[in-house]
């Protein structure tokens, strides 16, 4: 599949340097870039050599030439967990809030997001075609009223709409991020690439991955 790098700014010096690492023992390579009057320039110099080093993504999706490593389906994995994150950010406490699902099909993302708010929540809003099978389960299993649409809160599998945004290969969901309990990372690595890749390669569970909220994350370790 290849390798994987992270591109950081520096604001002294005029080379790009590059250092090989290893993560957990999964291999990452890092390039540092100085600050210049020609960014896009020294972007495309260092995504080039990178190639030729066998890199094949980045850890972020804000360059050109080389495809991201996809966040989107440890994203949807936690997607009960955001939610639950979002409401405590908003102070609704879970058991008087709908929460509303908007989703082209019942994927196993989508069960597994119900199955884990049906127990704490007040009732959800599933907009999602053809779910009637789904919402008769959770009504029987959990008791619990499901609306048609709707909620005090909505995660969103599908489009860049309102509410928690998962949909796509990078969602970014405003006011949320990824933590794990434990796990170190380099200076300046982004941690929702880092973290989605260390799950893709076994390095860690992404059972123990945490949302966290913003303002919540330190910048020397991970929860």
């Amino acid at each position: 599949m290849g390798l994987v790098g992270y591109l950081v700014w520096r604001e002294r010096g005029w080379r790009i340097r590059y250092f090989e690492e290893e993560l957990y023992h999964v291999p990452l390579w890092r390039v540092e870039l100085p600050k210049n009057n020609h960014p896009d320039r020294t972007i495309q110099r260092a995504l080039t050599t990178l190639r030729r080093h066998g890199v094949t993504r980045l850890l972020t999706d804000d360059a050109p030439l080389l495809p991201p490593v996809a966040t989107g389906p440890l994203w949807r994995a936690l997607a009960g967990q955001a939610a639950l994150v979002e409401l405590a950010r908003r102070r609704i406490p879970p058991g008087q809030a709908f929460v509303g699902l908007r989703a082209k099909q019942a994927d196993r993302s989508v069960v597994a997001c119900c199955t884990a708010l049906a127990p704490v929540v007040r009732g959800l809003a599933l907009e999602i075609p053809d779910c009637e099978g789904l919402a008769w389960n959770l009504q029987r299993r959990f008791g619990l009223p499901i609306l048609a649409r709707g909620g005090d809160l909505t995660v969103n599998f599908t489009d860049h709409g309102a509410g928690i945004v998962l949909s796509g290969n990078t969602p970014h969901p405003q006011g949320l991020t990824l933590s794990c309990p434990g796990v170190l990372l380099p200076e300046d690595c982004p941690r929702e690439g880092v973290l989605a890749y260390l799950v893709e390669q076994g390095a860690v569970h992404w059972q123990d991955v945490r949302v966290v909220a913003t303002a919540c994350h330190s910048t020397d370790l991970v929860l």
